[in-house]
């Protein structure tokens, strides 16, 4: 059977080496768009910082689609810094809020082509602060006491969301009939073990 999507993107810009250096304990896939460099630099710089963390290997990645056609000069600055930084992947879907599905899926195919070595993989978004001491220290107690961490998803938990009609994240009836939504995972942050991507 085919897939209902087959995500046919290619990769405008990639990094296939971030992951090669040492083994990783945590791969962390961040949800951007084109334009929000200084929310990229205030993550580097801060909260996935490695030199925070000397005693464990993690990695960032920066994960987006393309720019509007019309603005070439953003999608060379992008270019620029994926030079500069080595940790930005880019697929060439149209990156917009109706497509963060498609950014979703084109993190979790980077991590299974490239990364699927790590441990832990961690998603979260870019205007989110991520306490990493508290986190890691978590991960590393489960390792302690022995946890399988296979299958594992790790996440706030939303049970019996009502579907919202109107404002930024209104659902027609016609895109999703039901009056609440499934239980699901909140998307601001969340962890699993890395066969789970």
């Amino acid at each position: 059977p085919t897939a209902p999507h087959p995500h046919p993107f290619k990769y405008l810009i990639n990094n296939p080496n971030l992951c090669k250096r040492d083994p990783v304990y945590l791969i962390i896939y961040v949800h951007t768009a084109t334009g929000n460099y200084k929310r990229r630099m205030i993550i580097r710089q801060t909260w996935a910082n490695q030199k925070y963390f000397p005693d464990t290997n993690i990695r960032v990645v920066f994960v987006c689609g393309r720019t509007a056609d019309d603005n070439p000069s953003a999608q060379a600055a992008l270019e620029f810094e994926a030079e500069q930084y080595g940790d930005i992947v880019q697929e060439d879907f149209h990156d917009s809020y109706k497509n963060l599905t498609y950014k979703g899926v084109a993190a979790l195919k980077w991590i299974s082509l490239y990364c699927r070595h790590a441990r832990y993989v961690l998603k979260t978004d870019d205007d989110i602060f991520v306490n990493m001491f508290t986190l890691l220290r978590h991960l590393k107690s489960l390792d302690r006491h022995g946890v399988d961490n296979r299958g594992l998803l790790m996440c706030l938990v939303w049970y019996h969301m009502k579907v919202m009609r109107e404002g930024k994240w209104a659902i027609s009836k016609d895109e999703y009939p039901d009056d609440h939504y499934p239980t699901y995972c909140s998307g601001s942050a969340f962890t699993m073990s890395t066969d789970v991507a």
